[in-house]
Formats: structure tokens, sequence, C-alpha cells
């Protein structure tokens, strides 16, 4: 197990993160309603990457300081976020990546078995899935994994966002290879991608 993701206001997750992060497991927050204290205390206890920056958490507020205001804020944490245009905006992708350094940056896809698939409707997952686009929905219309794959992401962010290539290829190689620990490919390798 290299990441576990937790949100961390749940009963025993404090001391789940400490114990974790101590056999050498990145703890990833994410998918979390927490106010600030308890993601402070969580970062405390050994937490240092987001999963799904913005995704399945209450939104800034400015007179209520939750875990996005406190990961917006810090830069001791890595940050990962789903750039396929449709889980968060190009222009927020662009202010959260104003807000922290390349190396802290992560791109990634979220998506699921209809990526690359024709439109239409699917069941997967034990669930009615509807693909239309970029998008993958349920019967409710609300978002289920992504309908992109990551080298179209890529080139999307670089079209609506202007991001250079040296920081989209850092964010989707050297950054995860360094957060979890891993030898990253070398740069030949990963320029041969058919992007």
């Amino acid at each position: 197990i290299k990441i576990i993701t937790i949100a961390p206001e749940l009963p025993g997750a404090l001391e789940f993160i400490g114990k974790a992060s101590a056999m050498g497991i990145t703890i990833a927050l994410g998918h979390s309603a927490a106010d600030w204290e308890t993601t402070e205390k969580a970062v405390e206890a050994g937490a240092n990457h987001v999963t799904h920056l913005f995704n399945a958490m209450p939104a800034f507020h400015h007179r209520k300081a939750n875990l996005l205001s406190y990961i917006l804020t810090r830069h001791n944490l890595s940050i990962e976020l789903i750039a396929d245009g449709e889980h968060v905006a190009p222009e927020i992708l662009s202010l959260a990546c104003n807000l922290h350094e390349n190396s802290q940056i992560i791109f990634i896809s979220d998506a699921v078995a209809v990526a690359g698939m024709p439109d239409g409707e699917y069941h997967l997952y034990d669930s009615n899935l509807s693909k239309k686009g970029q998008r993958c929905c349920l019967p409710d219309g609300s978002l289920f994994g992504g309908a992109t794959i990551l080298p179209e992401c890529l080139n999307q962010l670089s079209d609506k966002t202007g991001f250079a290539w040296g920081l989209l290829g850092t964010a989707v190689w050297r950054t995860p290879c360094n957060l979890l620990g891993i030898e990253p490919p070398d740069t030949e390798t990963f320029f041969d991608l058919d992007m």
C-alpha cells in the first residue's frame, strides 16, 4: 500500500493517519467536510497530500475556515487536481497552480471505463452511466469519474490555461513519483508518449 485517502473528520481517522504514515504510507486528505482545526491536526499527524482538490469538499467560504481554505493557504501539501475541465474549471485549476509550487501539483484524469467509448448509456460499476462528450454522469446528472484520458486532459489544459508543457509533464510524471517514493521513468520514455 503506497497511498490512502481519508476524510480526517471520521472517527479514529487522526489515529489511523499517525499509524499509517509511521509505516511509510502516504496519507491523502480528500472527499471531506473537515474544518480547519481537524485538517491541521491531520497534517500534524502525518497527512501530506490532497486527493481531488475541490471535488467532494465544501466550497471556500470567507467566514468558515475549512479543509479547502487550509489547503489553499499552506504549502506543505502536494495537491492532486482532476484535469479534465469538467470536475474543476480551467480558471480554478489556474488559481490552484498560482497558489502552489509546480513541484506540489499533480494532474490526473479520474478516467473510468467509458473514457474513449462512444457517447451513450452504459451499465458499469453496478450503475447506469451516461457518457456525452467529456462527461460521465449518473442518472441524477452528478459526475461519475472522468470520460477523458490523461493525454487529452493535458492537451486541453495547455490550450485553455496556457500552462507550459514543463509544468504539465512534471505534474503527471516527476511529482507523483516523488510523492510515492518511486524512481521516475527517464524523460525519453515519458516524452515518447503519444500526446
